[in-house]
């Protein structure tokens, strides 16, 4: 049995390397994109590397439960997202191509909530708890159909549902935003200048605000809190070049880096070793390590069944040709 361990596990990760099919979701019936749309100058993104995000600010989860961020990172490396479910079009579509690509993670044991977390905050001062439950239950069922009570998957709000002050809600918002260099602006921000000074006016006027104008981003972060990579866009389709948005393997190495090096157990980081990110299906696919783990056992098999039949030929030879011509005892005579 210790000979078929390795060929189990060789198969079972050539079993991992098979492609999923693309999920369809029940957000995002907006046609696919490869970049961002044109924006007004301050709807963009300016990373901030090395910036350390407020870990003991304060939001509400999915349950409406009062959760720090220090809480939601867990002490994990951390794909977090700035999005909205309001949103006509670009949130969704981000949100489609993550869970795309944490879908291929899986297939390499890398795991949503306990090899590392994911972390979704609304931008918009309106949106509370019950809403953002909604898209959250939607995509779990898409991602790995694990229980919504199950964590490492957060769709956080700074709305908590009625009686919220959404300008105190907002201005946290933009303070994180700021932190992270993400640029947006409300449909109506001119109006939200011109009330800047009347807090009376301007929560009336954040009220009246439906969507906002922002660029899309998955910022990586270390399980510290520190933004480590920004990868910009969305998922790339594998006939266009790098600049045109990112891949589940820059994810995973975003991870990597972010984790020290440490992201996964040493049985994962084993199975990592044997795959590599195919840009042109765009999908993980076995290595030449790969192969030769899955034939390794097959050499001790052979001199395995050459040994035993080498042992048994010289036992057959230790026997003299009497014993091999020694007739069988006479019967005895009644």
């Amino acid at each position: 049995m210790r000979f078929a361990s390795p060929l189990l596990l060789g198969l079972a990760l050539a079993v991992l390397a098979t492609p999923g099919a693309r999920a369809q979701m029940s957000y995002g019936k907006a046609p696919m994109i490869v970049r961002d749309p044109e924006l007004p100058g301050q709807a963009k993104i300016e990373p901030k590397l090395g910036e350390k995000l407020p870990l003991d600010e304060r939001f509400f989860d999915h349950d409406g439960r009062e959760i720090s961020l220090r809480e939601a990172i867990g002490g994990k490396p951390t794909v977090l997202m700035l999005a909205y479910s309001a949103c006509p079009k670009l949130c969704s579509e981000l949100m489609n191509d993550t869970v795309d690509a944490l879908k291929a993670l899986a297939r390499l044991g890398l795991v949503a909530g306990k090899d590392y977390q994911l972390v979704r905050i609304s931008i918009d001062p309106k949106e509370a708890p019950i809403f953002a439950r909604k898209m959250r239950e939607s995509y779990l069922e898409v991602l790995d159909k694990r229980s919504p009570a199950e964590p490492g998957f957060w769709f956080l709000t700074a709305n908590h549902g009625q009686g919220t002050d959404v300008v105190a809600t907002r201005d946290k918002i933009l303070k994180l935003a700021d932190q992270l260099g993400f640029r947006y602006a409300a449909d109506n921000q001119k109006a939200i200048d011109d009330a800047a000074n009347d807090p009376q006016k301007l929560e009336k006027v954040v009220r009246k605000t439906k969507d906002f104008v922002h660029a899309s981003a998955l910022y990586i972060v270390s399980p510290d809190g520190t933004v480590s990579t920004v990868l910009q866009g969305l998922k790339r389709s594998p006939e266009l070049p790098v600049e045109n948005g990112w891949t589940p393997e820059d994810i995973r190495q975003a991870l990597l880096t972010a984790a020290d090096g440490k992201l996964g157990t040493a049985v994962q980081r084993l199975a990592m070793l044997c795959f590599a990110y195919d840009s042109t299906t765009g999908h993980y696919k076995p290595t030449m390590r790969a192969m030769g783990l899955i034939a390794l056992p097959f050499p001790f098999v052979i001199g395995f069944i050459v040994w035993t039949a080498m042992r048994r030929a010289r036992t057959e030879k230790k026997l003299s040709p009497a014993d091999v011509a020694m007739p069988a005892p006479a019967l005895m005579n009644n």
